[in-house]
């Protein structure tokens, strides 16, 4: 079973990229340089957030609900809860998209001082 926030991001990265590579398909009769470079790096991330989304799976703990894959350490002990820190920030473009929940919202993070 496919854990439907790992669907609703996946459904945004492919609205993304088909978004950019429409973009792309046109360049030929229009566009600039810059402008084709922006859109192919905007596939190149998607194609990063999709890694990042495999790598970071969500996966049923009968102790600990719904952890990620890749963050948790069950040989110590340690772990994290789904969505990690990782996929929040992945999803975070897309918190004005339908479907794009608050708790996914990423923490704040101190600067440095």
């Amino acid at each position: 079973m496919t854990d439907e926030r790992v669907l609703w991001l996946e459904k945004q990265l492919d609205a993304t990229e088909q978004l950019a590579q429409a973009y792309l398909n046109r360049r030929e009769r229009e566009g600039t340089d810059r402008e084709t470079w922006a859109y192919k790096l905007l596939v190149a991330e998607v194609d990063v957030k999709r890694r990042v989304l495999a790598r970071h799976a969500p996966e049923d703990h009968f102790l600990h609900g719904t952890i990620c894959t890749w963050c948790s350490t069950p040989q110590t002990g340690a772990y994290q809860s789904w969505p990690c820190p990782d996929i929040r920030d992945s999803a975070s473009p897309y918190a004005g998209e339908p479907g794009y929940r608050e708790q996914w919202r990423p923490a704040e993070v101190e600067a440095a001082g």
